[in-house]
C-alpha cells in the first residue's frame, strides 16, 4: 500500500466496511470528489475486512451498503459496482 500511496502523491484514502463504523455518506463523498484536487484511493476489503492498521490510514470510511434486513455483506465485486455507481453514475 505504501508504494501505491507514494505513486499517487498524497491521495485521499477511502475505505469501505460492512460494519456500521463508517460515517461518510455517498453524497458527501461525491461532492468532495468534485471539489478536491487530490487523487482518491479506494480500498475494498474482502472476507473478514481490512486490518485495523489499514483502516486507521483511511481519511474517509464510507457508510456500509444496507439493504432490507440485517445482512449487509456483499461480494467485493457487488460492493464495488454499487459504490462506483453511487459516486460516479448519472
Amino acid at each position: 500500500m505504501d508504494e501505491v500511496v507514494a505513486t499517487l502523491k498524497n491521495p485521499i484514502i477511502v475505505a469501505t466496511s460492512a460494519r456500521k463504523e463508517g460515517s461518510f455518506s455517498y453524497n458527501k463523498l461525491k461532492e468532495k470528489i468534485k471539489k478536491s484536487k487530490r487523487p482518491f484511493l479506494f480500498l475494498f476489503g474482502t472476507g473478514w475486512g481490512m486490518t485495523d492498521e489499514v483502516m486507521a490510514r483511511a481519511e474517509i470510511v464510507l457508510k456500509p451498503i444496507c439493504g432490507k434486513g440485517s445482512y449487509n455483506h456483499l461480494s467485493v465485486r457487488s460492493a464495488f459496482a454499487i459504490i462506483m455507481d453511487r459516486l460516479f453514475g448519472s
